[in-house]
């Protein structure tokens, strides 16, 4: 009896020692692999970083941070669902994950679910207040939603808070475009160019505030600078159409709606692609879509 005494002690005393230091170990280990993780996707192999995001949850299973780092890396590949996934349970283990909620409202963006992003981003800042990114993301999808007036009070807030944020600026001119406010738009576009001049986004949002002022020619030669940028810009190549047909050019408009719609097709955005036919079957080009239209 007193010899399973003391080698009960034994065990209780061996167990007050090691158990704090084996957790020691495992928080360093996962700490070890989440550097080594950011460390990868900061060089651009996201192969390599989810590897280490996931060998870090081996040693913490309810690490938030390496299920959001994950979910960026699925956003990178362009699985939005699937990073979405991913945000889901970095909220679940930590609810008050202020940047989970700002990318998580990204994909829901990207996939047309803008009420569920303005909620998102709505969670986040209220959580953090000086997420310039989330207030310029609840923008966009305000402006999706027609909300352009708050839209644009949103992407106000987030260039005082970054008046570098180029995207801020773009977003912007996006709403003011549809409030009407043409020159503002330019004006904002302008500004994001002088922050970026690369920016095919910028380019081609300015020349849709040229079109709307019938400037049709500072608004083609915006869009053919856009596409030189980026060639697989689907809405660049729509809008140079419309632009054509509008200067009388219908080669040119019938060329760009058929790249467009090819482009939207490959993309899956079908209300796009219909569009875009729309467009052809009134330049003659297409017959008539008789699709069911999305509503």
């Amino acid at each position: 009896m007193q010899r399973g005494l003391v080698f009960g002690f034994v065990l209780v005393m061996a167990a007050l020692f090691w158990l704090p230091l084996l957790g020691i170990v495992t928080g360093s280990m996962a700490r070890m692999y989440h550097a080594r993780g950011l460390a990868y996707q900061n060089a651009g192999d996201d192969r390599d970083a989810a590897a280490a995001y996931h060998a870090e949850l081996r040693f913490d299973p309810r690490s938030a941070k390496a299920y959001n780092d994950l979910g960026t890396i699925q956003e990178n590949r362009g699985d939005h669902r699937g990073a979405i996934a991913f945000y889901d349970q970095a909220l679940r283990i930590d609810p008050s994950y202020a940047h989970a909620y700002s990318n998580r409202a990204w994909e829901r963006l990207v996939l047309g679910d803008n009420g569920d992003a303005v909620a998102d981003d709505t969670r986040a800042l209220r959580l953090d207040p000086g997420q310039a990114a989330a207030y310029t993301n609840r923008c966009l999808a305000l402006h999706h939603l027609g909300r352009d007036g708050d839209a644009v009070a949103d992407c106000t807030r987030a260039i005082r808070l970054r008046p570098d944020l180029g995207e801020a600026y773009v977003d912007r001119g996006l709403a003011y475009d549809a409030l009407g406010a043409h020159r503002q738009a330019i004006a904002d576009d302008d500004r994001a160019l002088g922050l970026n001049p690369d920016d095919a986004t910028a380019l081609n949002n300015r020349g849709l505030a040229h079109y709307n002022l019938r400037e049709y020619a500072s608004a083609q030669a915006d869009y053919d600078r856009a596409l030189r940028l980026e060639p697989t810009l689907a809405v660049g190549y729509y809008n140079r159409g419309l632009c054509r047909r509008a200067r009388g050019d219908i080669a040119g408009a019938i060329a760009d709606e058929r790249e467009a719609e090819s482009l939207y097709r490959g993309q899956g955005n079908r209300a796009a692609a219909i569009r875009a036919h729309d467009i052809l079957a009134a330049l003659g080009a297409a017959a008539p879509d008789t699709t069911p239209r999305p509503l």
